[in-house]
């Protein structure tokens, strides 16, 4: 479940959100998205990354679930802040390296996601998707920081329905991502 090997646990999440027919969510963009060819012609300029074990470590940074107590809300950001707290290590094989973001792109076809908006400019990466998920969960996710041949940080915004939350029934999180090669898989 990647989006990107760079940074696994966008992946994890954004498609845990992905493969249903949700609801469409209130105040979201409405032009047009990016079409596959478009997509896949701007992810060519993504930098490739180099096989290896990777370790990708994760800080929230903002938690907001709206109509929720303050007390309820410090708890679930708890429980998510050492949910993501240790991070993941996976290994990127030269089979995943040589598929490059054409793989990622597969999968989030696949997912029910789409690009309201990619750019790429050398190693620096630019992303909105939204992604339909099972029972109303759609989600917004935004992505931006650089990905170079063995590291990538990434700064990443989630607005999320998910209509068994307490409240409102949505999830407004902000996360850093930092991801290194840490030698050869193991």
């Amino acid at each position: 479940m990647r989006l990107v090997h760079c940074f696994p646990l966008v992946a994890a999440m954004a498609l845990a959100a992905c493969g249903g027919n949700g609801a469409k969510e209130e105040g979201t963009d409405e032009s047009a998205p990016l079409s596959q060819e478009e997509v896949a012609s701007k992810a060519n300029g993504m930098i490739r990354q180099t096989p290896g074990q990777y370790q990708t470590s994760v800080e929230l940074l903002d938690f907001d679930i709206p109509g929720l107590s303050e007390e309820r809300a410090g708890q679930l950001k708890d429980m998510f802040a050492k949910s993501v707290a240790d991070g993941n290590t996976y290994c990127l094989t030269q089979e995943d390296a040589d598929k490059g973001p054409e793989a990622m792109l597969q999968q989030l076809a696949e997912a029910d996601c789409t690009f309201k908006s990619l750019d790429v400019n050398g190693a620096k990466v630019d992303a909105d998707m939204t992604c339909k998920g099972a029972g109303g969960a759609d989600g917004n996710f935004k992505l931006n920081g650089t990905m170079e041949k063995e590291s990538s940080e990434m700064l990443m915004e989630i607005n999320q329905s998910i209509p068994n939350l307490p409240g409102e029934g949505k999830a407004v999180m902000k996360m850093k991502m930092n991801s290194k090669r840490v030698g050869e898989c193991s």
